[in-house]
């Protein structure tokens, strides 16, 4: 009897897949994240079982097999996830040695580290549930901006073009935050 790539049991020999469980998926930080980031998290988790969380690995070259052509995609997408608290580094790549950078998702125990079994798994820190995206928070806590003409300047989506108060009435056609006129200062009048 074969025994099952994805689980590791014995019995009937099934296609690998990717588990993630149902609290990642429905958190922000998975469900706002961008598609690639969600592939790569897919990638990292095909056919692997449990019992082999923090031996994840996701290369450019593995990638491309799974329709990923772009390096950047693939690293940017990384990083995301490591930000948004979904994977862990347990051991960094070493491309002298070509060493690939070694992952762990985070709502499974992590049973290595630098490429090595533990001793004990370490619990699941499950950090993206912590995770906060920028439209969630709230608009209390998104620092302004204050110039020195005591105008307050919105740290994100201003609305509008608006025009200075303190330039000449000349300037003002030249000049508006959108910078539409902004290249032409100093060039005669418009």
């Amino acid at each position: 009897m074969k025994r099952d790539r994805a689980t590791g049991r014995a019995g009937r020999e099934t296609e690998p897949f990717a588990i993630i469980p149902q609290d990642a998926m429905q958190s922000p930080a998975l469900a706002d994240a961008p598609h690639a980031a969600f592939r790569v998290l897919a990638i990292l988790l095909m056919g692997k079982a449990k019992e082999r969380n923090g031996l994840l690995a996701c290369t450019d070259s593995y990638a491309r097999t799974y329709g990923i052509n772009s390096r950047d995609t693939v690293y940017r997408s990384l990083q995301t996830l490591r930000e948004r608290g979904l994977i862990i580094v347990t051991r960094p790549g070493m491309k002298m040695r070509k060493l690939p950078t070694l992952y762990a998702v985070t709502w499974w125990p992590n049973h290595y580290r630098d490429g090595k079994p533990l001793d004990r798994p370490e619990e699941p820190t499950r950090a993206y549930a912590k995770w906060k995206s920028v439209t969630s928070i709230d608009q209390a806590e998104i620092e302004s901006h204050t110039d020195c003409r005591e105008s307050v300047t919105p740290a994100s989506g201003a609305n509008g073009c608006f025009i200075h108060t303190d330039l000449t009435n000349h300037a003002r056609k030249l000049h508006t935050d959108s910078r539409e006129y902004s290249k032409n200062l100093g060039m005669g009048s418009a």
